[in-house]
């Protein structure tokens, strides 16, 4: 586990991971939020592990050897030599050359989109940097924290926040609805106003052939729903945080709702029939 997500969020600062697995309305309680952090840590599948190795490649390139190794060339997971290699690395990601391959194709990607080049290497700015704030929550001063992809500082001075993301679809018809159901805006907003950020920008690429790339920015009205997410977040959080320096454990984190009733308002407009 590196030193990041080692940090406790109740005395180091909570970061956005924590908080968003905790909105009921994208399916989280903050029973999962405690669990996933404090009981038992999800393991990563292998769409995570590919985003970790994109971000790496793309952003922190010269950590590649100490973070990565990669299988002979057809080796099976299912098999003894393969499970070997990831018991001897302990400390390191095991990849497979075309896992390697394809992040090296969307990094060419990244770099030959105008844009996306200009945000990611051409400005004056830094990648990987962790953040620890103190945020004023009803009166009561909550840390916070987060490890942002990338800072940087535009040509009429004012600081952006860039986050990459990987993804199967970077239209806006279908990557909106990902901005939406991953909580995006609240990560985003949360960020910017860590750092001070004046614009948030989010640089997705295609996971698959033929790796498409869209740079997303937001208004000033979007990253205010944003904030309001992630405050509505911290509100029903302070309180809990505080139960749980006095008396810790479980009991502080509620579960999600027991009892739903499900009715017609819950049906997306989306995916309601046209008439």
């Amino acid at each position: 586990m590196d030193s990041y997500h080692s940090l406790n969020p109740f005395t180091d600062g909570v970061n956005w991971s924590f908080l968003v697995k905790a909105h009921a309305g994208l399916g989280g309680s903050w029973s999962q939020a405690y669990h996933d952090t404090f009981v038992e840590r999800p393991q990563p599948n292998d769409a995570m592990r590919f985003g970790t190795l994109v971000h790496t490649m793309v952003l922190e390139p010269d950590s590649m050897n100490s973070e990565f190794v990669v299988a002979p060339e057809g080796m099976s997971k299912r098999t003894k030599a393969y499970k070997a290699l990831v018991e001897t690395n302990p400390d390191k990601m095991v990849i497979t050359p075309d896992d390697l391959r394809r992040a090296g194709e969307m990094k060419a990607a990244l770099m030959a989109q105008e844009e996306a080049k200009r945000l990611l290497w051409m400005t004056d700015g830094a990648n990987e940097q962790v953040v620890q704030e103190v945020f004023k929550v009803d009166g009561q001063d909550v840390p916070v924290r987060a490890k942002v992809d990338r800072q940087y500082w535009d040509d009429d001075g004012s600081l952006v926040v860039v986050d990459l993301k990987t993804t199967k679809n970077p239209s806006k018809a279908k990557f909106v609805r990902s901005i939406m159901d991953f909580g995006y805006l609240g990560q985003l907003a949360f960020y910017a106003d860590m750092i001070g950020a004046a614009q948030a920008k989010i640089v997705a690429v295609q996971s698959v052939a033929p790796y498409q790339v869209t740079v997303v920015s937001f208004d000033t009205e979007a990253m205010q729903y944003g904030r309001e997410l992630y405050k509505d977040l911290l509100i029903e959080y302070a309180p809990k945080r505080a139960q749980e320096l006095v008396n810790p454990g479980p009991h502080n984190w509620p579960q999600c709702d027991p009892v739903v009733r499900f009715t017609i308002d819950d049906v997306p407009p989306w995916h309601r029939r046209k008439k």
